[in-house]
């Protein structure tokens, strides 16, 4: 059970008033039925060198990010995630290899997309990539640059946070000693990334 578990009964609440707003209904089954293959990269901060930490924001993005591709995968009738034979390896190398192609100073914005497309997605058979990065602020905010890459339209797209402290980190509910997402920051990033998925032409229209 995931550590974080007991704000799940609201994010599906919250979730499926934001996939009604967004769709007009509160379904994401389509009658399309091929199928959209999502895997995701844990985000991580590259002061760590991108290998996954038991830091408190990071487990806590990675499974706000976690809940909803499950809950994509329970509503939509296309979207499967990390399914077997079209799934990343959550890999240290794979994000470096990520990471070292998005970073690339020397490549323009559509050679990143068929350098990542043709290296890290092709590969994994992939149609979707869900990844990014974190960092701890001077100040004490949290910035969340997230990515997201679809192999089809050969489209990507960066979104970037960021939450003041008391923005990010409260007390869970049903346990006072330990911190989860505060509410509005789970629902943010969960309306960016849904929103995300539609401009690069993941989810329908």
């Amino acid at each position: 059970m995931s550590r974080y578990s007991s704000t799940a009964c609201a994010f599906l609440m919250h979730a499926t008033i934001l996939f009604t707003a967004l769709t007009g209904s509160s379904s994401l089954r389509a009658d399309d039925s091929s199928r959209i293959y999502i895997t995701r990269l844990s985000i991580t901060n590259p002061a760590n060198k991108l290998v996954r930490s038991d830091e408190w924001p990071e487990i806590a993005l990675n499974e706000a990010v976690q809940d909803l591709l499950n809950f994509l995968t329970v509503q939509s009738g296309k979207c499967e995630i990390d399914a077997q034979g079209h799934s990343i390896p959550d890999t240290p190398a794979n994000a470096q290899k990520l990471s070292t192609i998005f970073w690339d100073a020397y490549l323009s914005r559509t050679e990143k997309v068929d350098k990542i497309i043709n290296e890290v997605m092709l590969p994994a058979a992939t149609d979707g990539l869900i990844a990014g990065y974190y960092s701890r602020n001077p100040d004490a905010s949290l910035s969340v640059r997230l990515l997201m890459i679809a192999r089809p339209s050969k489209a990507i797209t960066t979104i970037l946070h960021k939450f003041a402290d008391e923005q990010f980190k409260c007390k869970d509910p049903n346990n006072p000693d330990r911190y989860v997402l505060c509410d509005p920051a789970t629902e943010e990033l969960r309306e960016s990334i849904v929103t995300a998925l539609r401009e690069i032409e993941l989810l329908g229209q």
